[in-house]
């Protein structure tokens, strides 16, 4: 009997204390609602009209999409802007984004903003936030070519392509595959474009780390507390690459929307190794652009790699060997540069969600400066592989 009692207890305490979580999920939900109708200053949120959809009445925000959307010249504003469409979709608003001032987008943010939009159309339906085309010709082919309209499902009205680019079109998924590694190798690298094998197989060595990474660190159980939420965003990714011929410049990016390397490092090498580092009084936890640096120096010094490594301490070894090219990575707050023998590291207001990592290597450069022996021997592992 007193066992039943404390059973029939403890599950109206715990109904109790749902129906005060409820209450206080509708306040803040209110709160929300309330500051939504009183745009703060400078915000790209243009007022709000409605449109009636079946018996409900669906707020639709017309957002304006910046000049110029740029994770290094105009990085805060940039985040600002995806947070502000992030935010209005998440209170259940429906957001039209406007195009028509935008006249520049590069690569990194056009992945950035791709992939939050395909995210909030996966979790709150494709109706939930539209566009429209961009008045810049040159946007607008930008985004055909990249497949960013067939990603989202959006009829592309250029047909011609630019022969000054070629892209290996935007792709998304949530698994692991050595097969699909090995097709976007063969998509990007057709027999007109010679790049050195030692070259390709350095990059897409990194790709699949990458993809790795997603899976078994990115995506906590704590960032995705929704079981819907966690199957079908858990351990997504979303690639974008192309060759700009006149400068024979081949570019790589990856990006997830995980909770980022500041957060999974110390799970990985523990807090005190990376203070360590950095040699931080007790206390001072570092920033985040010193965690991503310290996921490159700690895996440098734990694997002990030479040329032959494998992924981002691969593609930084081979930046160095050529003496050209670059890596980039954004993660949170904190950005950090890979150039030949050196690196830099800067923190910056603009909060990015997740990893992004973005390669560059010159294929001309590579022709001429990669050693004969490098060159020869990767040729002779992509003919048995």
């Amino acid at each position: 009997m007193k066992k039943n009692t404390a059973v029939k207890e403890s599950i109206r305490r715990r109904i109790q204390m749902r129906r005060w979580e409820t209450r206080l999920e509708e306040r803040a939900r209110k709160r929300v609602r309330r500051a939504a109708r009183y745009p703060s200053p400078g915000s790209s949120v243009a007022p709000r009209t409605r449109h009636a959809i079946g018996k409900r009445q669906a707020a639709l925000f017309e957002m304006s999409v910046p000049e110029r959307l740029d994770l290094e010249g105009a990085h805060q504003v940039t985040c600002d802007f995806v947070r502000e469409v992030r935010e209005a979709v998440r209170r259940g608003d429906r957001v039209r984004l406007v195009f028509d001032n935008v006249r520049q987008i590069r690569r990194g943010a056009l992945i950035f903003l791709l992939a939050q939009i395909h995210k909030l159309r996966i979790q709150y339906g494709e109706s939930a936030i539209t566009g429209t085309y961009p008045m810049a010709k040159a946007v607008e082919r930008q985004l055909t070519e990249s497949g960013f309209f067939d990603l989202l499902k959006v009829k592309a009205r250029i047909t011609a392509r630019s022969p000054a680019n070629r892209y290996i079109r935007f792709k998304s998924d949530q698994k692991i595959n050595g097969i699909d590694i090995r097709h976007l190798r063969e998509e990007l690298l057709r027999q007109d474009l010679k790049m050195p094998p030692a070259i390709a197989r350095a990059v897409f060595r990194a790709l699949s780390e990458a993809m790795t990474n997603v899976n078994h660190h990115a995506y906590s159980t704590k960032a995705f507390p929704s079981p819907s939420d966690s199957l079908r965003l858990r351990g997504r990714w979303w690639l974008f690459a192309n060759l700009n011929v006149p400068q024979n410049l081949f570019v790589l990016t990856f990006y997830d929307t995980g909770v980022g390397i500041p957060k999974t490092l110390p799970r990985k090498y523990g807090m005190e190794l990376i203070t360590q580092l950095f040699s931080l009084l007790p206390g001072i936890l570092p920033d985040d652009a010193q965690m991503i640096e310290a996921a490159m120096r700690l895996g440098r010094t734990r694997t002990e790699l030479d040329y032959r490594g494998k992924g981002l301490l691969d593609l930084a070894k081979l930046i160095d060997l050529l003496g050209a090219g670059q890596m980039q990575i954004h993660s949170r707050h904190g950005s950090y540069t890979y150039t030949p023998g050196a690196q830099s590291r800067v923190n910056r207001p603009g909060f990015l969600e997740g990893t992004l990592i973005e390669w560059r290597l010159p294929i001309d450069k590579a022709l001429s400066e990669l050693p004969k022996d490098l060159y020869d021997q990767a040729e002779d592992e992509d003919q048995v592989s």
